[in-house]
């Protein structure tokens, strides 16, 4: 995560078979290689979920302001030159956070698992977003042992008031598998009942990832 990043973007691409998503990535890097970089642009990454149906676009970007300049002059052309080569993609619209609070338990380890857990709530509540996450680190931090296999963790408020993002870095999947299915389950227990039944959460899911493609701006050197 960049710490000048001051908008990250995160919108999700339906492609709904492996073949097509592999495509994607390989059509997305050639749309991309040697064309001007998005000014505010810091680095965009795309998840492929590991059910073989999407990928999600994660970009973080300095302000929100560069990001609307990059959308019509970079983005979009470059999202018709994927069509051409993968036409039949279905893009949601993008939701938009700010990083709001981070836990890194190994620095150097490479996240072989990207989980992306979203906390959805009733009502837009900027405070309640902040209240919550503080209430998932005091719970963590309460746990006599960490995860085997835990990376880290990205809390993201989204700018709405509505949701909450987790971007959660795991050493692979069985690890984060073994987490929350294992005897100890990672979200049971009644510390994280705390988290469960927190005011105003209306619903929450997750989704796995592995990293397919990170870009980022050429080097000046």
């Amino acid at each position: 995560m960049r710490p000048e990043c001051g908008l990250v973007a995160v919108s999700e691409w339906t492609v709904e078979t492996p073949e097509r998503q592999r495509a994607t990535v390989d059509a997305f890097a050639a749309a991309w290689a040697n064309a001007p970089w998005p000014q505010g642009l810091l680095t965009c990454s795309l998840l492929c979920g590991n059910d073989g149906r999407s990928i999600v676009i994660y970009g973080q970007w300095t302000n929100e302001e560069s990001y609307r300049s990059g959308l019509e002059t970079h983005l979009r052309p470059r999202a018709a030159l994927v069509d051409q080569k993968v036409p039949g993609i279905v893009r949601s619209a993008p939701d938009f956070y700010r990083l709001h609070r981070s836990r890194l338990r190994d620095t150097a380890a490479f996240p072989g698992c990207i989980v992306l857990i979203t906390f959805e709530f009733e009502s837009p509540d900027h405070e309640r977003q902040k209240q919550f996450i503080s209430n998932v680190f005091r719970v963590i931090d309460g746990m006599p042992v960490q995860a085997e296999g835990a990376i880290g963790g990205h809390f993201h408020a989204s700018m709405d008031g509505l949701r909450v993002l987790n971007f959660a870095e795991w050493a692979n999947e069985a690890s984060h598998r073994q987490a929350i299915e294992g005897p100890s389950r990672l979200g049971s227990g009644p510390d994280w009942e705390s988290v469960r039944k927190f005011p105003g959460l209306h619903a929450s899911h997750f989704q796995r990832f592995t990293l397919g493609l990170n870009l980022a701006p050429p080097s000046q050197d």
